[in-house]
């Protein structure tokens, strides 16, 4: 795994004390890692776990740093990105930007600076417990060196892809950034509906995790593809089929599309709301 250079955050809520933690967790130093909150007691709740130097104060922090992480949202992106402009050199700084629907080229409009290494990232909530998953997309400006330290970054919330086109990242965006909440969901809805059958609340979510983990594990080390796992458990005639059928007749499939593409576009529009 490369070794990370000297790191500074701006935003110590969720996302970037998630970050904080899983960078400690897998060995980088904490005196290497700096963070700016306006909140005090997010810089309080930091120190005192992890023993980082935080403050209220960019300008204490960004001569030092060779990756910036922006763990702000959306909405106050543009106005912390100027703020910062002239305090960072392109050529010492990789900017990581964890915000959804913007875009690199946004972030280098507010910068003023064109030439300025740009990467989007998208995690999810499961960073928190450091299995999460990121989508990852580079400006052109990141060499080789900036997009491996990107990649050791991430790890520290989960898995990492990467995609060649930044038009797909609101893609990402609604499948994985929102994912979870998908999957909250309807194990909401089956814990539910066990429960309106008979089943006792915690049988009935003690099954409904475990089974969703445990699809999710063989889905993810069994060498058989997705359709070939679900086509196993459905016997014909038997209890699954039942219950698929009763699925296909909703047009699940037709829902979950309905689904991605309404976050898909709403991504496409906060870039524009907020720019």
């Amino acid at each position: 795994m490369t070794a990370l250079k000297r790191i500074g955050l701006i935003g110590g809520g969720n996302m970037g004390s998630c970050l904080v933690g899983g960078l400690i967790r897998h060995g980088h130093p904490s005196q290497q890692i700096l963070v700016v909150d306006h909140n005090e007691k997010h810089r309080a709740q930091l120190e005192e776990k992890w023993q980082i130097f935080t403050t209220s104060n960019p300008k204490e922090i960004l001569s030092q740093i060779h990756i910036l992480v922006l763990a702000v949202k959306p909405q106050s992106m543009r106005a912390v990105v100027e703020e910062i402009a002239p305090l960072i050199d392109p050529q010492q700084t990789l900017i990581v930007s964890i915000a959804a629907g913007i875009t690199t080229t946004q972030i280098q409009r507010w910068l003023s600076r064109s030439e300025f290494p740009v990467v989007r990232a998208m995690p999810n909530t499961p960073a928190l417990l450091g299995v999460g998953i990121t989508g990852v997309y580079a400006s052109p400006q990141v060499n080789s060196a900036w997009q491996q330290q990107a990649t050791t970054l991430l790890q520290a919330l989960g898995e990492v892809v990467w995609v060649k086109e930044e038009g797909l990242m609101d893609i990402v965006t609604a499948l994985s950034g929102s994912g979870p909440a998908y999957f909250f969901y309807f194990m909401e809805s089956l814990i539910n509906s066990a429960t309106a059958l008979g089943l006792p609340q915690e049988i009935a979510s003690k099954l409904t995790f475990n089974t969703a983990l445990g699809s999710a594990t063989m889905a993810l080390h069994c060498n058989e593809d997705i359709m070939t796992l679900r086509e196993k458990v459905t016997s014909k005639g038997g209890t699954t089929e039942q219950g698929i059928n009763v699925l296909k007749d909703g047009k699940l499939q037709d829902l979950l599309a309905k689904t991605l593409t309404a976050a898909t576009s709403r991504g496409k529009t906060l870039s524009e709301q907020y720019d």
